[in-house]
């Protein structure tokens, strides 16, 4: 079995999202998951192992491991860049979250309903997820970077990410995607303010 690198649970969990079951994820009960001492790291280290219906993943969290915590405003996935997850994986877990949060925020404000704390906390995350992975592409683009400077073709680790990249770079260029960071946390906090605070992350 491979291990794999994870600064933090949360980026392993988002990782499992992306390719378990070939892409297409797991719902979260059917995950189980255990921790154990990962000696060869150094104290604090530790083995993560992820049971899915017929399939396995194993990940090295750091010795301690990076802030698993979310923030007000969006999730932390760790320091510097990920080696699990290259500048089209976070755009695309940024795309999905970001548009089932708008979605789920004008749903809501269409209904005139006020959302319970789980639905509310739901939303909340959709939109502190696309934040943060807004926030991880963000960490590609060279510091003092123009609007337009995009992301680097050699950054992406697959053929389809390169590709993509050369026929749009739009998503990856440095406007975008500080501009999306700007209005997810805006967004994020009117909607908070809307039900009357932080819900539960």
């Amino acid at each position: 079995m491979t291990e794999l690198a994870a600064r933090n649970e949360a980026e392993a969990y988002l990782y499992l999202e992306l390719r378990a079951s070939e892409g297409g994820g797991r719902a979260e009960p059917s995950r189980s998951t255990r921790f154990e001492p990962y000696p060869e790291g150094g104290p604090g280290a530790t083995r993560m192992r992820c049971a899915l219906p017929g399939e396995e993943y194993v990940f090295v969290l750091p010795a301690p491991p990076a802030a698993q915590d979310h923030r007000p405003d969006a999730v932390d996935y760790g320091p510097g860049r990920s080696s699990l997850l290259d500048p089209l994986d976070w755009f695309t877990v940024e795309a999905g979250y970001a548009q089932g949060g708008a979605a789920a925020v004008r749903a809501l404000a269409e209904s005139g309903e006020t959302p319970g704390e789980r639905e509310s906390a739901a939303v909340a995350r959709m939109l502190r997820v696309a934040a943060g992975a807004a926030d991880q592409l963000a960490r590609y683009l060279p510091e003092g970077s123009a609007a337009g400077d995009a992301v680097a073709a050699e950054d992406f680790r697959t053929q389809e990410g390169r590709d993509l990249r050369s026929a749009d770079p739009w998503p990856f260029e440095r406007g975008r995607v500080d501009q999306a960071r700007a209005d997810y946390r805006a967004l994020l906090a009117e909607f908070l303010d809307g039900v009357g605070g932080k819900p539960a992350a």
